[in-house]
């Protein structure tokens, strides 16, 4: 399991954020503001130590625990563009890969 950052904990409506492969967690420090009405999980991945199958395990499990089964939004740009198509869905309501890899 990888690390990951909450923030809006008491908010309905929850959006993950997962960075890139040359990106981390800091990413997205200027998009928070944009999110202030949604739980925000911003994901720590090291992609170099773990598959991607195993990060999409890792983030069904988040997604299980921390949004009882169910995100409302998924943004990721580059390599976690895969990552999210390894997601079972309906886990994810909306999923917003910029700059996909595929």
């Amino acid at each position: 399991m990888f690390q990951y950052l909450t923030f809006n904990k008491g908010r309905e409506k929850t959006v993950i954020l997962i960075h890139g492969l040359f990106t981390g967690e800091g990413f997205w420090l200027e998009y928070l503001a944009h999110f202030k009405n949604y739980k925000i999980i911003i994901l720590k991945i090291d992609y170099m130590t773990l598959q991607v199958n195993q990060i999409s395990k890792n983030i069904s499990r988040i997604i299980e625990s921390e949004c009882n089964g169910y995100a409302d939004l998924l943004i990721t740009p580059s390599l976690g563009s895969i990552v999210s198509k390894c997601l079972k869905q309906p886990a994810v309501k909306y999923i917003s890969n910029v700059a996909p890899v595929f």
